[in-house]
Order: structure tokens, then sequence, then C-alpha cells
């Protein structure tokens, strides 16, 4: 549900978060070989490690943390890895109640929608190493299915944190977007 009034955000635990080599313990996961430092924190953002999971292999990983979602295994995106590296993402909702064009143009130039599988590592990851499910409503991603529908994450309900699909001409109270971008960070020396 949305929020009728501005609360304060809760400090995430940015030592676990941009700890590379516990978060991949965390999760079960080799490596990582040499990872980066973390890059200078940006304003209004949470730095935070992603391992580069695929949204299907966090769900055989922590299934308790996922209600069930058969369609999930066929999906794209959900398949979708990356490489290990620096993310930071702003979680607050941007647009609630508009359409994804209203939406994106709400975003500064240089800033996007996450993809479901960044969004889904960073609310797994904050609420494996805080134990608390961080209030969102659905967040619009970058991802878009076969259909035409954009996927969307969340909200994290008691059954788990849910991934669905919308119409990106659907405007809804409950529907919003988010920013994310991926710093550069220079090689280690």
């Amino acid at each position: 549900m949305a929020r009728t009034k501005k609360q304060p955000r809760q400090a995430v635990p940015t030592d676990v978060l941009q700890d590379p080599k516990r978060l991949h313990e965390l999760l079960g996961l080799p490596g990582p070989y040499e990872p980066p430092p973390a890059p200078v924190p940006t304003k209004g953002f949470v730095t935070f490690w992603d391992c580069g999971i695929s949204i299907n292999e966090l769900r055989r990983r922590k299934p308790d943390l996922f209600p069930l979602s058969d369609w999930l295994d066929g999906a794209r995106f959900a398949k979708d890895s990356d490489s290990w590296k620096w993310r930071e993402i702003d979680p607050t909702p941007v647009g609630q109640d508009e359409t994804f064009e209203e939406q994106a143009k709400k975003l500064p130039h240089g800033y996007g929608p996450p993809a479901a599988r960044e969004l889904v590592t960073y609310l797994v990851v904050r609420f494996l190493t805080t134990g608390e499910r961080l209030e969102i409503p659905r967040l619009r991603t970058k991802d878009v299915m076969p259909s035409g529908r954009r996927v969307c994450v969340g909200p994290f309900r008691d059954s788990g944190l849910e991934v669905a699909n919308v119409s990106d001409r659907w405007a809804s109270p409950g529907i919003a977007l988010c920013r994310l971008f991926s710093p550069v960070v220079p090689p280690k020396k």
C-alpha cells in the first residue's frame, strides 16, 4: 500500500550491503574475487553489491521469500543474470497514480528504472540483512513481457515478494517507479 504520510527512511546497514564477500556467503554463492571498492555514495541513493544472480536462482535459494509463481520459470527476465557490480538505487516511489510514460518523465536524465532482477536482488538482500520488508507499492521495471506488459516488483507481502506485470497505460496509486544507476568504479590498481 502507498504511504499516506511521509515517514523517515530507515537506515540500511551499509556495512553488510557493501560487503561483497558477506553477501555472496549469505546467498551461498562463490566469489567474489577481488571486487572493486564501493563507489562514492550518491545523496538519496543506497549503494549495494549486486551478486548478479537471476530471479529464478534467488527463488530456488530463498523459496520462503517468494509466493508460488510458476509463470516465472519460463520468463526471460527471470532467467537473466549479470556480472557482479556495484549499484545505487533510490527505492522512493515516483509518480504514483500515473502511467509509465508520465512516471518516466519524472526521472532525471541519466537515471532509469531498474531491471526486475536488480530490484528483486536489492529487496531480497535488504531483507536478509535487516530482517525487515521495505514498504513499497508495485514498482515498474525496465523489463517488458512479450505481451507488451511491463514487469513490476512488490509489494513484499506475508506470502513473499510479488513479481507481476501491468500495462504501461495503467495508472494506480499502488503502482510507481523508482530509479537506479550503476556507477562507474575505477579498477583496482
